[in-house]
């Protein structure tokens, strides 16, 4: 019997295509949206098929070359889907909605006028379109998408780790009720804690032997190891690939500290032109001020982990003073 692929005939260049990735909390839906806000440059935020796909193929729960070919063909649809206003938030409040990236006139016009795919397409060539995808998690993956999309970019955005561990600890996402019944579609392992059985659905990024460790420790300590996990996942990956031109790493910090500098030279480097909107969305950009970190989040801090963390600080050129503040305390 022959074999069922997918498909899709289209005519623009992977070099058009950014992804954005990094953990969570970590700036990417900020970045990606005022990139999204530049002339002829469409955001889209965390698509979960393209989200899920390389994580799937990584760990051999999909085949790989079929993994690659769903992800290359289905992401012309969700562009042309975007292009056409099918698939986009148009709530007012969402940090991503396309009214905080785009004119009401240019909205109104693809709305009304953008009709089939080759009025798009006369429409992307035209334009000299990009697409700019945020997908969290998937750093780990950058050689899936650059045999999906060759040529392909790749922002890699990192933020000091204690700030992102409050941030996810605030959140809840790591507590034992959402590992025990997960609230959202993702990728996960069972795995049954030795003392009672109770199952659990753990991320890919916890490491195999590590997970009655991780079950143990506190949320705070959790967010630590997932901020370092992913962290030293994207560095072995980038050891081995051939691929490093492509891969730009941008650090949240600089963006705060100098958003007008850091976003202009990027913006710059990536070849787009920003638009009155990007000029606004920069303009609110500040530092608040850093939070100490909640006495109720740092009880049963694990120091070896924050001792780890510490050093994927150095590696990216990242100020450790707030973290050593946390060490020092405990020591």
């Amino acid at each position: 019997m022959n074999k069922i692929l997918f498909g899709s005939t289209n005519n623009q260049s992977t070099d058009s295509i950014l992804i954005i990735s990094g953990v969570a909390r970590s700036g990417k839906t900020t970045l990606g949206n005022i990139l999204g806000s530049c002339i002829a440059v469409e955001h889209v935020e965390e698509p979960k098929p393209f989200v899920h796909l390389p994580i799937l193929s990584a760990f051999g729960s999909i085949n790989e070359p079929l993994s690659v070919n769903i992800f290359k063909s289905y992401i012309y649809d969700l562009w042309y889907e975007r292009l056409i206003m099918r698939n986009v938030n148009f709530r007012p409040m969402d940090e991503s909605s396309i009214w905080k990236q785009k004119t009401i006139m240019e909205i109104i016009y693809r709305t009304l006028r953008l009709n089939d795919r080759k009025m798009v397409q006369r429409y992307l060539d035209n334009r000299n379109s990009s697409l700019v995808l945020t997908l969290t998690h998937t750093i780990p993956f950058c050689d899936f998408f650059w045999k999906a999309l060759p040529q392909s970019k790749i922002l890699h955005v990192v933020r000091e780790g204690v700030q992102v561990a409050m941030d996810v600890t605030s959140k809840g996402w790591l507590a034992n009720d959402q590992l025990i019944e997960p609230q959202h579609a993702s990728p996960y392992r069972l795995y049954l804690r030795k003392k009672d059985g109770t199952k659990f659905h753990l991320p890919f990024w916890v490491e195999n032997g590590y997970e009655e460790r991780y079950l143990n420790m506190s949320l705070f300590s959790r967010g630590i190891y997932y901020w370092r996990r992913l962290l030293e996942m994207y560095e072995d990956v980038m050891k081995l690939s051939m691929q490093t031109d492509l891969m730009h790493v941008v650090n949240f910090e600089n963006i705060l500290d100098n958003p007008h500098k850091t976003l202009y030279n990027l913006i710059d480097t990536l070849g787009f032109k920003p638009s009155r909107i990007t000029k606004k969305l920069i303009s609110k950009i500040n530092r608040k001020t850093d939070e100490y970190v909640v006495q109720s989040m740092s009880i049963d801090v694990d120091i070896e982990e924050l001792v780890a963390a510490r050093r994927m600080y150095s590696k990216f050129n990242m100020s450790t003073d707030r973290i050593d503040d946390l060490i020092n305390s405990f020591s």
